[in-house]
């Protein structure tokens, strides 16, 4: 009797516990509706930063800037604005970082080719 109500009581903790985190995806997942360039509210086909990111400031986490004035990546520095350029990985193809910092590309050490000159 004992263990049967303990478990009840665990399994009722368990579910809340669960239906609290679904809740929270899809709270998230709402959050990120919009433009993924200024998050404003609009598709980023329509976003006005698109082709040109006004000086200092910050784009989404799946964009990078690159300035018009100077060519440098990460902030529009000049009075120009920047590009907004969406993060390509060339290791893994997924979208929101860069090749050199992928997160599934595993480094190979030219001592494991054994057969490289």
């Amino acid at each position: 009797m004992m263990l049967e109500s303990l478990i009840s009581v665990w399994a009722t903790v368990f579910m809340y516990v669960k239906d609290s985190k679904k809740e929270e995806i899809r709270d998230e997942e709402e959050a990120e509706d919009g433009c993924p360039i200024c998050l404003g509210d609009h598709f980023s086909l329509e976003c006005p930063w698109r082709d040109n990111v006004p000086p200092g400031q910050q784009v989404g986490r799946l964009y990078d800037i690159k300035c018009k004035g100077c060519g440098k990546w990460g902030l529009a520095c000049s009075a120009e604005g920047g590009l907004a350029v969406l993060r390509r990985c060339g290791h893994c193809f997924d979208f929101g970082h860069w090749g050199d910092v992928c997160p599934n590309y595993k480094y190979m050490p030219l001592p494991a080719f054994p057969n490289y000159p």
